[in-house]
């Protein structure tokens, strides 16, 4: 299964703060993912959570490590984060929210499986 995450269309929230969001789109291969049904982790809701990690060369190379979380409501968050090679140290870190796109416009987030 992949997701296809609308960025620019996505609150984006930083330091706490709400900024425009960046007009880009991602897609990822959901190859491993976790399941918690409401209450086993002290959640409200159930949601299933993946990750992937790719290095890329963003003035240096740095691991461009993204968490992602799908609520049993349909709200989708994806924390982004930008980790220095040599030690982790996190240089960048940003939090999109949305939800699963409805097929009438509204989400910005879609799954599907490729063929």
């Amino acid at each position: 299964m992949r997701l296809v995450i609308d960025y620019g269309r996505c609150a984006l929230s930083v330091d706490g703060d709400t900024v425009p969001a960046p007009s880009a789109i991602g897609v990822v291969a959901i190859e491993a993912c976790e399941f918690f049904a409401a209450g086993s982790i002290g959640n409200d809701q159930e949601y299933f959570a993946f990750s992937h990690t790719t290095l890329i060369n963003r003035r240096g190379f740095v691991y461009n490590y993204v968490k992602f979380r799908v609520d049993a409501d349909g709200t989708v968050t994806a924390r982004a984060m930008y980790l220095e090679p040599d030690d982790y140290e996190v240089t960048m870190d940003e939090e999109f929210s949305t939800r699963i796109d409805d097929g009438k416009g509204a989400g910005a987030a879609a799954f599907f499986i490729p063929r």
